[in-house]
Order: structure tokens, then sequence, then C-alpha cells
């Protein structure tokens, strides 16, 4: 009876890994005529040896830091496992080449080689791209994992796996587009989920790459988001480009003569916290603002007669004056809103392609003693300038003053 038992129980398990080596070879099948398409819809790459690309990359200060940093940046890419990358910041260029062949990476400040641990991530990062698997897909098993909506758009969920590492792709099921990436990295204190979302692609060279892309971790925290002004597919390599000896290349001035940049600092110790929200606006936000509070006016007028005491209307008048004022903010997407925080001797620095020329600086109401306040300072931009603003109590915009004015115009009593 109990070898008869045995023998069902092996006749189970049998049964199970059979069914199983069934279905992931089924997903597996699947997950190919998926990509498939994907790697039509991309574009054709095998003829290409690198790509250069050109562009603006605002990333999160690490946690405890004031704000955010702004750069412009210029990489190389060249296939498999070769970076030459350049961050053109305000104090300066910083310029990294790194071999992932051997490990060696250069700074003009010094040398070192990477860890054997060091050079799979690095190799790892390259892959998790829209290049990267357009290039290297065939080292992976590409498996179907399900079938989701998103946001009411249906999305197919790949997993990529090899023996160094693992990914999910989420492909627009109407577009075969890459739309999400998603994958584990391993810090110096814990391993977090990031999610890479391509908000836009463009064609180059026959080939649609991403342009627009946003990271965030786990949390669903902002870590970076890349905007890309120029992509360029290389079908020649200069040899000496990566070499321990060769010459560092001269200054690339281009991005920063066609764009402009601005140092900001706040200075306002009656801010508590002193941290504000602000926006670059290309027209002026205080005509938004007039229109929002005449839009407005009679609902905001019955609101504070309603009120019970002077208290009452005190706050109402304060909630109408915010929301008018944020409301203008309403044009403006995620990825454009920044933070700003005071330091002593700090300032926060951008640096933009974006046409130059008259702007405004705007910050979002914060509350200084129970009062709202902001600020609205015009400036004007121009390529290859610096502007340096700071934020204090004798530039504030007088926020009040214009909606208690705007209230009582006769013309919309």
């Amino acid at each position: 009876m109990k070898k008869k038992n045995l023998l069902t129980l092996i006749i189970i398990i049998f049964s199970l890994v059979i069914i199983g080596c069934k279905e992931s070879k089924e997903r597996e099948i699947k997950g190919k005529e998926i990509f498939e398409k994907t790697l039509e819809k991309l574009g054709d790459v095998r003829n290409f040896k690198g790509v250069s690309t050109k562009g603006e990359k605002k990333k999160q200060g690490p946690e405890g830091a004031p704000g955010n940093l702004f750069f412009n940046f210029s990489s190389i890419i060249v296939f498999p496992d070769k970076i030459k990358y350049i961050g053109v910041f305000p104090m300066g260029n910083q310029e990294i080449t790194i071999n992932g062949n051997d490990g060696s990476v250069e700074t003009q400040a010094r040398s070192k080689n990477l860890t054997p641990s060091e050079i799979i991530q690095f190799k790892n990062n390259l892959r998790r791209t829209v290049i990267g698997i357009l290039k290297f897909h065939k080292e992976f098993t590409i498996s179907f994992l399900k079938e989701e909506e998103i946001d009411g758009k249906p999305y197919h969920f790949l997993l990529f796996k090899n023996k160094e590492m693992e990914f999910q792709l989420i492909i627009d099921k109407e577009t075969n587009l890459p739309y999400q990436f998603i994958y584990e990295e391993v810090g110096k204190q814990e391993r977090k989920t990031i999610c890479k979302t391509i908000e836009e692609y463009k064609d180059f060279a026959r080939i649609k790459y991403p342009i627009h892309t946003i990271a965030r971790d786990n949390h669903n925290n902002k870590i970076s988001v890349t905007k890309l002004y120029e992509v360029k597919f290389l079908t020649d390599v200069n040899k000496n480009l990566f070499t321990k000896d060769a010459e560092l290349p001269e200054e690339d001035t281009s991005a920063k003569e066609k764009s402009w940049e601005m140092s900001i600092e706040l200075d306002m110790q009656e801010l508590i916290p002193p941290a504000v929200q602000w926006v670059i606006f290309d027209i002026d936000p205080v005509s938004l603002f007039k229109n929002q509070v005449r839009m407005m006016r009679n609902f905001e007028l019955e609101q504070e007669q309603a009120a019970k005491d002077s208290l009452e209307k005190k706050m109402s008048r304060i909630a109408g004056i915010t929301t008018s004022w944020n409301s203008v903010f309403r044009r403006i997407t995620g990825d454009q809103i920044y933070l700003l925080t005071s330091a002593p001797g700090v300032s926060h620095g951008i640096s933009s392609n974006t046409p130059e020329g008259k702007k405004w600086l705007v910050t979002k109401t914060v509350n200084v003693e129970g009062k709202p306040i902001c600020w609205c300072l015009p400036i004007e931009t121009k390529y290859g300038e610096e502007i340096k603003v700071k934020l204090t109590k004798d530039n504030i915009f007088d926020l009040a003053g214009i909606y208690h004015k705007l209230m009582q115009e006769e013309n919309f009593r």
C-alpha cells in the first residue's frame, strides 16, 4: 500500500512538472510573439555601433539634501558595454568614461576599477533601456506575465530574465511600444524597486527613441526626469575614445551656448519650514490669477457673507486667495514644478534649452504668520548667460492686495 501511495505521489508530481513546463513554454512563445511586434515598431539597430544623446536631467536630491539638481548632459554609448558621459553643470563640466569589459573608470580627477558586482550592475543598467532591449534581447528569456489595464488602457506585461538580472517590460497593447521598465536596484542601504515610465517617443534614423522619461521609486517618489533634444545613431566610433591615455575632447560649449542658466536662493527667515514650490512661466501668471478671481468672485463673496464671525470670514478670504493663485498652476505638469529650500549661502541652479526671452519665476503660496504669500518675479533669460535671483521679504508679490482690489471692482458687483 505504501509503495502504491508513493508511486501515485510521484506520478502527481511528475504531471505537475509537465504541466508547469508546458505553461512556461506557452508563456515564452506568447512573450516572444508580443516582443517581435515591439521590435518591428521600434526599428532595426543591428547596423549601429552606438548612440549619442544630448539632453536635460532633473534629479531629486538625496534625502535630507536641499532641492533638486538640474543639468545638461551629453553621452555616448558604444555597444556592448562602454559609455562616456559629460554632465554640463553650472559649476563646471564633469566627465566620466566607463569600460564595462575591464571595469575601468576614468574621470578628470582619478581612475579606478569597478568590482565584479559593479561591472554586472553597470551592464544591467545599459540593458534596461529601449536601446538595450533592441540590441541585447537575445541574451534574455522573454515570458508573458499578464495583460492589465492602466488608466483604462490595455498593456502587456513581459518578464526579461537571464543569469545576471531580470526586469519587467510593460508594453502598450495598442501601439506595441514600451511604456515602463520595472526592476530592482541594490543601493548602499536597501534594495528598492524602480519604475521608469516613457512619456514620449520621437523618430531618429527610422528608429523610435524615448525622449522624455520619468523614474520613480516603490513609494512613487520621483527620482529623475530626463528629456533629450538630440539623438544620433553611430555607424562608426573613434577607437581611441575609451582608451585610458586618450586626451579628453575639448569642452562642448554648444549646449551651454544654446541654453540659459539661473541660480535661485531663498532668504526668508520668517518662513517655516523654509521651502517653496516654484516654476518658470512663459506668460504673465497675474492675468490668469485675475481672471480666476473675477470668475469666482460672486461665489467667494457668498462664502464670506455666510461666515458666522470675523475669524471665519478671514479664513474664507485666505482660502479664496490661495485657491485662486494656485489655480494658475493647473497648466503646469508635475515635472516642471521644483522645490527650493533655504540654506545659508546656498543657491540652487538650473540650466534650460527652452526659448530665451521674458519669463516669470513664480511660487505657490506659503503661509507666513497666518497669511498667504508668494513670489512672482519677471526675469529676462538669454542664451549663454546666468541670472541670479534671491527670494526675500522685500520682493514678495502683493497677492492679498490685488485680490482685495479685484473683489471690490464695481464692474463685477
